[in-house]
């Protein structure tokens, strides 16, 4: 074992992309979510011993992160570097997973645990789970939702289900556009409306996950795509229809020609996806997107990517002397 002066401690973590609700207001529930972890894009904290705080990240919005972390855990001669992909707003769930990131990392240098008090305390109330839980356990995640009641700060986890790696997704994010923030996601969704297709969404749910015990690939697409057009249909009141932008609906016209299924936008955009169960395919749509919309004047970044086996990674490597 190394010392914590004589190590580097790495956490690398995909993102998660939110699948939609199968449930809104269900009495005594609410907002029952469901997500995956993605190998890429990722984000990737290493820490070190240092005898100041110092922290190298790539915005302001995730240096406050790291500092949030680190009164929490009250260790602050400490460097701190993020790299890889980081962009908030976009529907990747980015702050939780630089907070949950940096935590792990952080508490692992210094051999701290794992405190759930903590998370909450970084946290705050979470409506969906799907972020916390798709970090901890990776591949597909679904969440309780939260009780009306308002006692619980995060839903419970309600189930783990491996997709089978020769499933492929790809990952569109339009370049100068943003989702919600979330104060004004939290505003929208404090006043949760009994939904008129809650039966339908409780159906393609349970056709979600039965097609992934058989590994079936067409009845998963299918029910995925039902469960996105159906919470669509549910926020269309407050993001102008299915999905948030019309570029979010060319993305998804485009790849859905190209035999691209399971079609989403994950929470409140511009992150866009779907799955083929051909690599092969997804690198040709990925080329095909790309050029596609760099053609309109609307260039994107897109990833060809699995849905990630782990949430998160931990490495310790020696400090450079």
């Amino acid at each position: 074992m190394y010392s914590s002066s004589s190590k580097v401690t790495e956490v690398k973590a995909g993102y998660r992309l939110h699948l939609g609700f199968y449930r809104f207001y269900d009495h005594p529930y609410m907002y029952g979510s469901i997500g995956i972890s993605i190998d890429e894009p990722y984000v990737k904290v290493s820490v070190s011993d240092s005898h100041e705080l110092e922290i190298k990240a790539p915005t302001d919005l995730s240096k406050e992160l790291i500092r949030k972390v680190i009164n929490v855990v009250g260790r602050d001669r400490v460097k701190v570097v993020v790299n890889g992909f980081v962009d908030h707003n976009v529907g990747l769930g980015s702050k939780t997973r630089m907070v949950l990131t940096a935590y792990s990392a952080i508490s692992t240098h210094f051999n701290l645990g794992f405190n759930l008090s903590d998370l909450i305390k970084l946290l705050g109330r979470k409506i969906s789970g799907v972020g916390i839980y798709s970090f901890m356990y990776g591949n597909l995640v679904v969440d309780s939702g939260l009780r009306v009641d308002g006692n619980d700060a995060i839903p419970k986890l309600l189930h783990v289900s491996d997709v089978p790696s020769d499933w492929y997704l790809i990952v569109a994010i339009p370049e100068g556009i943003k989702g919600l923030s979330e104060g004004e996601e939290r505003s929208i969704l404090e006043h949760v409306d009994a939904f008129d297709k809650q039966g339908e969404l409780y159906r393609e749910f349970i056709k979600l996950t039965t097609a992934l015990v058989f590994k079936d690939f067409n009845e998963f697409t299918q029910a995925l795509t039902n469960i996105q057009l159906l919470t669509g249909r549910y926020f269309s009141k407050f993001q102008g229809g299915i999905y948030a932008h019309e570029v979010i609906d060319d993305i998804i016209n485009f790849m859905k020609n190209e035999g691209v299924r399971g079609l989403g936008q994950s929470s409140w955009g511009p992150t866009t996806y779907g799955f083929v169960d051909s690599y092969a395919k997804a690198l040709s749509v990925k080329s095909s997107l790309t050029n596609y919309m760099e053609r309109r004047g609307m260039p994107i970044r897109c990833w060809v990517t699995n849905v990630a086996r782990l949430g998160h990674q931990i490495f310790i490597h020696p400090a450079n002397k």
